[in-house]
């Protein structure tokens, strides 16, 4: 749903030709329901017609007359009809609808995965160096194809018909959604593989993480149930007194209980940690591979420390990797075990390939020049329980056409509270409706506190030296199904207490 200088997916109510398939089926399913009652009402009404002209004529008039039974009769059968009817075109509609969608994504990501439409599409949507969510998305998804593609091409001298068989034959490797031949999605597979060779080779510091410190921050304020209000909670990483490799933990007195707020910092790169920030490049790499499991694992014994108890509600936050963690801990059994996980927010995170679960409602801000969210390769899935606002506005004073940070403009933490701002300004439904919901979780009647924790990587997790068939059969066990489960069952109260600070 459109709103000024924004776009909004997901919530109730939205006003849009997309459908869910299940939706279609369900009502499908419902009009056979009500067309069964009518049958049932149909034929009993024919069993009290028959049994009308078996009583004496004297008594008949202490039933209604037959013409009015048999208009019942008919009124009956005839909805028995229509109901029936109904449930056959939409099922029929719901068929219609899958085919042509994916006729529509099949000839789409034909002609977006070709090397000039790519190229095309970085000089349109992309305002300066930085190509934009959705072109990362496109790259990321057609990357074996373009990989074939340019290098066949390059090895038959250039040929079109070299590009036509290396994009043919690589593009296998894609998945089906994008007329390869694989199950999973790119980065589905890719992501666990590129997290296994860091842990392995030792590139990043990937392992068990130590809650070195956890101490209480002066000034606390309860925090704002707005995307404002928790992007403005966000940018408490930048505060004097809290160093890297923090996170922060809000805790307010609500009518309902507690409520604790928990922040993940983005990616903290160039610092004066030795490599043990859980923050840094590799802790990206943790999240998108292995689903943050030393992370949550950190967090959940940072949050016994802080004091939080059992049964408590929690709202994540965080931005660009934080959003990550963030989302990976709403969807952690291990979390859910232990707390009531009430609502995520995430700004610039690349989320789509998280399953968060549907009882937990998510609020994501996303802006379309910030390649960031666009790294899994699948924008998040529009549902009543998960909104995303898209936003295209630039901070006063910032040139889009220049570059600034690793990622661009667009991605810093100061542009999206700028958007931020707009997004609740704007007055969209959807937005509102999810802003609704935290200010009334986050409404505070009593006291509020700040606490930090700080987590740092316990040291090397480098192993003996393994053979490449060692290698990949411990990559097929660690993987096990499609998707590896790495939230384990629900830890017990006190599961982490004892650790060395």
């Amino acid at each position: 749903m459109g709103m000024s200088g924004f776009i909004s997916s997901g919530g109730a109510g939205q006003a849009s030709i997309d459908c869910r398939s299940d939706d279609l089926e369900a009502a499908a399913r419902r009009l056979e329901e009500v067309s069964g009652i009518f049958a049932e009402a149909a034929s009993a009404l024919r069993v009290a017609e028959g049994a009308q002209g078996s009583f004496p004529p004297r008594e008949r008039g202490f039933f209604a007359d037959a013409a009015t039974v048999e208009a019942a009769r008919a009124l009956a059968e005839e909805m028995d009809r229509e109901s029936a009817t109904l449930a056959f075109r939409v099922r029929n509609a719901r068929l219609t609808y899958e085919a042509c969608e994916a006729e529509v994504l099949r000839s789409a990501e034909q002609l977006r995965g070709r090397t000039r439409s790519i190229l095309l599409n970085y000089a349109l949507e992309s305002p300066g160096w930085y190509p934009s969510t959705r072109l990362v998305e496109d790259l990321i998804n057609q990357s074996p194809a373009l990989a074939g593609e340019l290098l066949v091409g390059f090895l038959l001298g250039g040929s079109g018909v070299g590009r036509a068989a290396g994009r043919t034959v690589f593009g296998g490797w894609r998945d089906r959604e994008r007329g390869g031949l694989v199950e999973q999605s790119v980065f589905e597979r890719a992501a666990p593989v590129l997290a296994e060779l860091v842990r392995t080779a030792g590139v990043g510091r990937l392992g068990p993480i130590a809650v070195e410190e956890v101490a209480e921050v002066p000034g606390a304020r309860p925090v704002t149930g707005t995307l404002e209000g928790i992007l403005e909670f966000q940018a408490g990483f930048a505060r004097d007194d809290v160093p890297e490799a923090n996170i922060l933990i809000s805790s307010t007195e609500t009518a309902a209980g507690t409520v604790h707020v928990v922040a993940f910092p983005g990616t903290q790169i160039g610092g004066v940690d030795d490599g043990r920030n859980f923050a840094d490049a590799g802790g990206a790499v943790e999240a998108a591979g292995a689903e943050s499991e030393y992370v949550i694992e950190a967090t959940l014994e940072a949050l016994e420390r802080v004091g939080v108890d059992e049964g408590d509600r929690l709202v994540f936050s965080g931005h660009s990797q934080g959003g990550m963690h963030a989302a990976n801990a709403a969807a952690s059994k291990q979390v859910r075990g232990l707390y009531r996980v009430e609502y995520v927010v995430t700004a610039g995170s690349p989320v789509g390939e998280t399953a968060i679960p549907q009882d937990v409602p998510s609020l994501h801000l996303e802006h379309v020049h910030d390649p960031v969210p666009g790294l899994d390769g699948r924008p998040n899935e529009a549902s009543e329980s998960r909104v995303t606002v898209y936003g295209a506005g630039y901070a006063p004073g910032v040139d889009p056409t220049e570059p600034g940070g690793v990622f661009g403009p667009a991605h810093a933490l100061e542009n999206y509270r700028y958007l931020a701002a707009g997004a609740t300004a704007a007055d969209d439904p959807a937005v509102r409706e999810a802003e609704a919901g935290l200010t009334a979780l986050l409404a505070p009647t009593g006291a509020t506190t700040l606490h930090r924790a700080r987590l740092r990587r316990r040291g090397s997790t480098l192993r003996p030296a393994e053979t490449v068939n060692q290698f990949v059969d411990r990559l097929e066990k660690n993987r096990g199904d499609a998707h590896r489960p790495r939230h384990l069952a629900p830890a017990s109260r006190g599961a982490y207490r004892g650790r060395a600070s």
